[in-house]
This record gives structure tokens, C-alpha cells and sequence, in this order.
């Protein structure tokens, strides 16, 4: 049990931080450029929890998956069926 929470842990902290990455600084200039048809800062702000919950979902989930698939087969199988799974 200890180490599904220390993987859904970990895979939350990555989950976040990638998207922190990719859609903060990476993404940011192009967000920028069409600005008039993105969401606000306060209606941004508004929505985070929803985010953080879905992160944790996402999180969850692959977690869950990840410890079925790995299970029941060897690594490069497991792999596979993880990678099918979550698409």
C-alpha cells in the first residue's frame, strides 16, 4: 500500500509539474499571442482546484493501471499494456 502512495505521489508531483513546463513557460508566448480568447487570470485562478483534481485523477489512474498491467507480465509486455491502456 505504502508504495501506491508513494507512486501516485510521484506521479501527481510530475504530472504538475510537466503541465507547470509545457503550458507555463514553454507554451506561455503562444498563449500570449491570443489572448482575447483564453480565460482570464481570475477565472483561471477560479478553476485551478478542478485542475489539481484532475491531475490527481490522472494521477490515480495511471497508477492503478501501471501496478494491474506490471502484475500480470513481464516488463517489455507490461510496458506495452500500459502504453495501450493510456492511449
Amino acid at each position: 500500500m505504502k508504495s501506491y502512495v508513494l507512486a501516485f505521489l510521484a506521479a501527481l508531483v510530475v504530472t504538475a509539474a510537466g503541465n507547470f513546463v509545457i503550458h507555463g513557460k514553454i507554451l506561455q508566448p503562444r498563449y500570449l499571442e491570443s489572448r482575447q480568447l483564453i480565460r482570464g487570470a481570475a477565472d483561471g485562478e477560479a478553476h485551478a482546484p478542478f485542475l489539481f483534481l484532475a491531475f490527481a485523477v490522472f494521477a490515480l489512474g495511471a497508477v492503478w493501471i501501471f501496478a494491474r498491467t506490471l502484475a500480470s507480465a513481464p516488463w517489455v509486455q507490461a510496458g506495452l499494456a500500459f502504453g495501450a491502456a493510456c492511449g
